[in-house]
């Protein structure tokens, strides 16, 4: 699933049991699939993991947000979506798998939802400035505020439960990054 089935909060940091508000279409459909889980579990009594994660990032993955911005940054396109205000936590591919692999390691029973993160903010202007210096592009970025009133001002988890599992994030973001930005200018 995806940490954007929360909608938009003013929570510093959402923990799984915070009410669900999907406002897109991607997020509604999110929240459908997870009662088609629900149901299924509470039906036939199968052990359901949901893991709501953040924005993936990390050599491998083109898609998602930060794998766009390199591209338009890279061509010196500078308008954006947005207000460039919001906040978002990434979280890299190899810690996403990881915690995937303690889950499996250590098992669980029931229904479970775990938020997948690495529990801190982002402004999303700041993350496009860091693209735009480290590809030496000389642009403004300008923000067009697309989707203002229904994209979520802060996305970040609470990554208490994922904790549990004897997991924490490892990547720093800026590192996997420049990581990402090699793999995807060098492939």
């Amino acid at each position: 699933s995806t940490i954007s089935v929360y909608g938009n909060t003013k929570l510093k940091k959402i923990k799984e049991e915070n009410i669900l508000h999907p406002i897109s279409n991607y997020s509604i459909n999110k929240v459908i699939a997870e009662n088609i889980c629900k149901a299924f579990y509470k039906n036939f009594n199968f052990d359901v993991l949901i893991l709501r994660g953040a924005s993936l990032y990390g050599p491998g993955l083109r898609r998602q947000m930060i794998h766009d911005v390199c591209l338009k940054i890279s061509k010196k396109k500078n308008i954006f979506f947005g207000t460039g205000k919001e906040i978002r936590d990434f979280i890299h591919i190899n810690d996403f798998t990881e915690l995937i692999k303690r889950i499996i390691i250590k098992g669980f029973n029931g229904y479970l939802i775990v938020n997948a993160g690495s529990g801190n903010g982002i402004k999303i202007a700041d993350v496009i400035y860091y693209i735009i210096k480290k590809l030496k592009k000389n642009i403004k970025p300008k923000f067009n505020n697309f989707g203002a009133k229904i994209n979520p001002i802060s996305l970040v988890p609470s990554i208490a439960k994922a904790r549990k599992f004897n997991w924490s994030p490892k990547v720093n973001f800026y590192k996997g990054l420049n990581e990402y930005i090699n793999w995807l200018f060098n492939d």
